[in-house]
């Protein structure tokens, strides 16, 4: 089937890129069936709508790009094309590993004393860090779901449960039509202290806390209590888990392409094109 293959081989670069961009701003494909879980259902499997989108964008493709060519010992031009597919997406989650490391490492200190800002009194643009937040919390106005989550499997699986909210923080003489510069994210009971980020809103809850009958100021900023989380608990997470599959995807590569002709070869044929 041959459409089956050209198909699959248009997919594989977009779906991967499709899949970074939702990865990164909280949009696309997992984007929207998280923000779909928490309207209908009030809660989020954290992580598994981000591993559902890459086995839909990603491995379905790869799978078929590598299950349709048909293999031979002769070196054609057409066995160059699954070949350079795949080195892309390896060499992608390479970069991606790469880039969650390099996040995870520049991060701000989570030890440093918390500076305190006030809503009332706060400059144009609040330095990033740990902060204290003072101000009037808009309880009415509050984000909630249930974070689920779950690891390992039979004796040795662990679960939990845990409810996330978004709070509001304003001036005190605030009134529902004025944007809101300042928020305040839990795992649990808000509390003022934590890491300032600027417009760290993943899509989905952007969207979500606007339809609460927030309107966000530009830029907005996020103090999250959970500060190892937010600033580097998902760059670390990015980092293992595209450093996982990099790493099976290289083994994969070579215990695909190379024994069928020689690489350099392929290569050579390639840079001739």
């Amino acid at each position: 089937m041959k459409w089956l293959h050209n198909l699959a081989l248009c997919l594989l670069p977009g779906g991967f890129l499709y899949y970074c961009y939702g990865l990164y701003t909280g949009a696309g494909l997992s984007g929207w069936l998280m923000r779909w879980q928490i309207e209908s259902r009030g809660s989020l499997l954290e992580g598994f709508w981000e591993a559902f989108s890459f086995f839909v964008l990603v491995v379905v493709p790869l799978i078929l790009v590598t299950n349709t060519e048909k293999r031979t010992v002769q070196l054609r031009r057409d066995s160059l094309r699954p070949m350079v597919i795949f080195f892309s997406v390896t060499v992608g989650l390479t970069l991606l590993a790469g880039l969650g490391g390099w996040k995870s490492w520049s991060s701000p200190d989570l030890n440093a004393k918390p500076r305190v800002v006030s809503v009332e009194g706060a400059g144009s643009e609040p330095a990033e860090g740990m902060t204290q937040l003072v101000g009037q919390s808009q309880n009415k106005y509050m984000l909630s779901y249930v974070g689920i989550w779950a690891l390992g499997k039979g004796a040795t699986s662990r679960q939990g449960a845990k409810m996330r909210s978004l709070l509001p923080v304003t001036q005190i003489a605030w009134k529902p039509e004025e944007p809101v510069r300042f928020l305040i994210s839990s795992r649990g009971t808000p509390e003022a202290t934590g890491i300032l980020q600027k417009n760290s809103l993943p899509g989905y809850l952007r969207i979500l806390v606007e339809k609460k009958g927030i309107r966000l100021a530009d830029p907005y900023y996020v103090v999250d209590n959970d500060a190892y989380l937010a600033a580097k608990g998902e760059w670390d997470a990015l980092a293992a888990i595209a450093g996982f599959f990099a790493f099976i995807f290289w083994i994969l590569f070579f215990a695909v392409f190379w024994p069928f002709v020689d690489l350099r070869n392929r290569v050579r044929l390639l840079l001739r094109r």
